[in-house]
């Protein structure tokens, strides 16, 4: 069956609904990852499908802040992470710029400013 216009139209119209959806999702991301590297809020955390930009866009972010991060990917125990973050505490950023230092784990993505 051959879809009519209005057909073509409809699924137009889903297709910019939802990728409008999703830029107003990581535009609330970055608003975020920006709250928590300027010290407003203390951390985040992230979860959700693979391949939709969570990783990319913090790590964006923090670059257009200057910020400094330290990036474990991979998937993590808690006390794993935790170990992480304790360690970076006192080693080298992955970035320059800012005297604030980020660590971000990815898989799900938690971020912490210290």
């Amino acid at each position: 069956m051959i879809p009519t216009t209005n057909e073509k139209l409809l699924s137009g119209s889903v297709a910019q609904n939802a990728l409008a959806s999703l830029e107003k999702k990581l535009q609330m991301l970055r608003d975020l990852v920006t709250a928590v590297a300027k010290g407003f809020k203390t951390g985040l955390f992230l979860y959700g499908s693979g391949g939709v930009g969570k990783s990319y866009n913090v790590l964006r972010q923090l670059e257009k802040l200057e910020v400094g991060y330290q990036l474990f990917n991979g998937r993590m125990t808690a006390k794993g992470l935790f170990r992480a973050m304790k360690a970076a505490q006192s080693g080298p950023t992955s970035t320059g710029g800012n005297t604030k230092s980020s660590t971000v784990s990815s898989t799900n993505t938690t971020l912490r400013s210290s």
